[in-house]
């Protein structure tokens, strides 16, 4: 079964389940590196703003073995516990004054997401974008973001100015920063894969054998381990944490989720690293959550980061107004 039959069946089963009171379609939407993805919507009588429940997700746990009714159960419940706005939150949405502690950012490719960005308010940041977006529901089940579009800023009277001044202080309040050793992070992903059958000193014997001579690396992203790659332009994260290591830091984009950071430390062949960053997109992280085949250095000296390229230089000053991009 292709995705396409697969989303067929899905709306017409819903079309049962709902009922005549409901409207259900399904729209293909532009994302992240220019992924299409199938969104099935469920409209309600009087509903402007009816939730998008992506489709991918259910198809590889149909392909893995789900049943179809425990799908069209779990969709179901998706769009009861998520029914869209109310009829108040839409009138804070149209208002720019009452939005603006919700206005936050994010990093994007700026090159594969060249149609997207048409239409998106964006800041250049070397070969990188950032991006607006809205976060209208966040728990564990359920995280729902709206990406700031020109029609917003239309509504609000806004600037792409207003965005990033209020961005930048309400994203580091809201997305808190997440600095950890690869260890620490191994260490976490064994206790959750393993559960009871972790055992701590077999994994410090583990990463003491694979630290052994090897340069230190840390994971940079956020605490809720979503869109956390712009945590890097968080107001003073990068030159704390360059002091903390004394010493300069190459920054490797694992994906939109989180950075690879390390110090350095003698010679440093960076050309190396960036083949390396390519390969590992190219192989092992989904088109939808690379961030760039690049490599980046900050400098502790001069507050700034630079993108590690052939040609003219691109460089990012930790205080916009003076900065290039």
């Amino acid at each position: 079964m292709t995705m396409e039959e697969f989303a067929i069946i899905v709306v017409n089963e819903m079309k049962k389940c709902m009922g005549g009171a409901y409207e259900v379609d399904i729209k293909k939407f532009l994302h992240n590196n220019s992924v299409e993805r199938t969104a099935l919507i469920i409209s309600g009588e009087g509903t402007e703003f009816p939730p998008m429940i992506y489709l991918e997700h259910y198809y590889e746990l149909h392909q893995d073995g789900m049943q179809m009714e425990s799908i069209l159960a779990d969709i179901r419940q998706t769009y009861c516990s998520n029914p869209g706005l109310s009829d108040v939150q839409r009138d804070i949405l149209a208002d720019f004054g009452k939005m603006r502690d919700c206005v936050m950012f994010r990093v994007i490719n700026r090159e594969k997401n060249r149609a997207l960005l048409e239409d998106t308010p964006h800041i250049e940041c070397m070969n990188l974008a950032i991006v607006f977006f809205l976060p209208l529901r966040r728990d564990k089940q359920v995280q729902m973001t709206a990406m700031v579009h020109s029609s917003h800023m239309m509504l609000w009277g806004a600037t792409t100015k207003m965005l990033w001044e209020a961005a930048i202080e309400n994203t580091p309040r809201e997305y808190p920063y997440q600095f950890m050793s690869l260890g620490e992070v191994m260490k976490q992903i064994a206790r959750d894969q393993l559960g009871e059958a972790y055992e701590e000193a077999n994994m410090d014997d583990l990463l003491d054998d694979l630290d052994e001579g090897s340069i230190p690396m840390y994971v940079l992203g956020n605490r809720s381990g979503i869109n956390g790659a712009g945590v890097f332009l968080y107001p003073g994260i990068l030159k704390e944490l360059a002091d903390s290591q004394g010493a300069d830091l190459v920054i490797l984009p694992s994906s939109v989720h989180e950075l690879l950071v390390h110090p350095i430390e003698g010679d440093c062949d960076l050309n190396q690293l960036k083949r390396l960053v390519a390969e590992i997109n190219a192989t092992d992280v989904p088109e939808g959550d690379i961030l760039a085949d690049s490599v980046y250095v900050y400098s502790r000296e001069d507050d700034t980061i630079r993108l590690v390229e052939e040609g003219e230089e691109q460089k990012w000053m930790f205080h916009m107004e003076k900065g290039s991009t």
